[in-house]
């Protein structure tokens, strides 16, 4: 296994913490989003699938220049456009932490070299381009129950086919300390 794909897998791992983080954050735009997908999924997956180039532009952005891309006037007054990019992007990440597991096993197939989240948006797309790669959740667990079909039972992060610790048992509510407590 290569130094280059683990620290590229961690990498990818902490951009969707990071879409985790902003969509907790966004609480009641992301319970909308949620009764949305709920109603239909189906036309969820094809907005997706069309937009995938704004969820990709969204996922290269910094955490600063993501909100900046919220705030852009053809989607400011639109917090389902909004969210939906913002879960847009965190399934490309979750693909690519997929892909990322697939080339520790194949790692002459990677080259390390792109900024990380340019190769977190590469690697989502080898995962789409690979055969038998392990379905991906679609909903991050700490957003609630998901509302994509076969998603809804699923009682706990370790019946995912794609379980990941780090990802999957990330709490994005920040925990403080005791007064005293050392840090």
């Amino acid at each position: 296994m290569s130094n280059e794909v683990w620290r590229y897998r961690s990498e990818a791992r902490r951009h969707a913490v990071e879409l985790i983080t902003l969509g907790h954050e966004r609480l009641e735009d992301m319970k909308l989003l949620r009764v949305h997908i709920l109603k239909d999924s189906t036309n969820f997956d094809k907005w997706i699938r069309e937009n995938r180039h704004v969820a990709e532009s969204f996922l290269i952005a910094t955490p600063s220049g993501r909100l900046s891309l919220l705030k852009q006037k053809t989607i400011k007054d639109d917090v389902l456009t909004q969210m939906a990019v913002v879960l847009g992007a965190y399934q490309l990440a979750r693909r690519s932490v997929i892909a990322y597991s697939w080339l520790m096993n194949h790692d002459n197939r990677f080259r390390a070299g792109d900024p990380y989240r340019v190769a977190t948006v590469n690697q989502s797309r080898l995962y789409d381009s690979l055969a038998d790669m392990p379905k991906f959740s679609k909903w991050p667990l700490q957003w609630g129950a998901s509302p994509f079909k076969g998603e809804k039972r699923r009682t706990d992060a370790y019946d995912a086919e794609d379980y990941d610790e780090v990802l999957d048992d990330f709490d994005p509510i920040p925990r403080r300390h005791p007064v005293g407590f050392p840090t």
